[in-house]
């Protein structure tokens, strides 16, 4: 089970998009606790920075959309965070996994 955590992120502080992180991942540990104890759960932000991830000098808002939806690839939901209907991007990831028949879960 792999989950994509879509979250508004503009105008936003680290610390407040690392908070709104924090609660999805613990919602979505509940919510697919089953694949949790059996340590088949998997959980990718487009927040997080690989190790090694060659990144451009002065990424656009593009370049980060088209990282976040590189990262869509293989999942089995996406689960969209409150507020996602007025980010940009956020509406994209939705559309993506509109298209491509992936599992959508808002948050309450």
């Amino acid at each position: 089970m792999k989950v994509f955590i879509s979250q508004p992120m503009s105008g936003l502080s680290d610390e407040e998009i690392a908070k709104v992180r924090d609660v999805a991942i613990e919602e979505i540990k509940k919510i697919y606790y089953f694949f949790e104890e059996r340590g088949e759960l998997e959980i990718v932000s487009a927040t997080y920075i690989r190790d090694g991830e060659v990144i451009p000098e002065n990424p656009s808002r593009i370049w980060y959309l088209g990282r976040a939806i590189q990262m869509m690839d293989g999942v089995t939901v996406i689960y969209m965070c409150k507020g996602w209907e007025n980010s940009k991007g956020c509406k994209v990831e939705h559309l993506v996994a509109t298209e491509h028949e992936i599992l959508i879960y808002y948050q309450r």
